[in-house]
């Protein structure tokens, strides 16, 4: 587990179901509140100032190899530090509407689903995980609890589908030649 300081960050390693701190990650200091990490495990922390950085850890967690300050090549149009994790996607709100990060690209990228899901809450600033795909979306004057649904095929009925029409592709080889 890793937890964003106003310094290091640091590591934790879960042992007897207690989290005991085992290091900080050498390479980038930087006062930050907002860290996710995403599926390619790339870390993306918001600066407490100067915005949102994309870090790349060594393997072994700990170091810093690599970082990238986030700017208008990566789709950041607009003044951010602020990071969440939604349905397993990282979110960066930008007053506006929500933005996904997209990991393969290394862009934000409006998140249309969510933003026509939660509404007049496309400006919420802040995000906190309520458990079981619920969230409550934070505005300067209100608050929503929200079961947030994405409809998307899962990674398993989308590898199951994959699987079948190769199988197909290759009776369809066999019974052509």
């Amino acid at each position: 587990m890793l937890q964003s300081t106003y310094n290091e960050i640091v590591v934790y390693e879960k042992t007897d179901a207690v989290y005991r701190q085992i290091r900080t990650l050498h390479g980038f200091t930087a006062p930050a509140r907002f860290l996710e990490v995403d599926h390619l495990d790339n870390i993306l922390l918001g600066h407490s100032i100067s915005g949102l950085y994309l870090l790349r850890p060594s393997a072994d967690l700990d170091s810093i190899i690599q970082y990238t300050k986030l700017g208008h090549q990566h789709g950041l149009h607009f003044n951010a530090n602020k990071v969440f994790m939604v349905d397993n996607r990282i979110i960066v709100p930008s007053g506006e509407q929500m933005y996904q990060w997209d990991a393969i690209n290394q862009v934000l990228l409006p998140y249309d689903e969510l933003n026509r899901q939660i509404e007049s809450f496309v400006s919420a600033t802040n995000i906190i995980s309520a458990g079981a795909n619920k969230y409550w979306f934070i505005k300067k004057t209100k608050s929503l609890c929200s079961k947030f649904v994405l409809k998307r095929l899962n990674f398993y009925t989308a590898l199951s589908l994959i699987c079948l029409i190769l199988k197909w592709l290759m009776v369809l080889k066999i019974w052509l030649s």
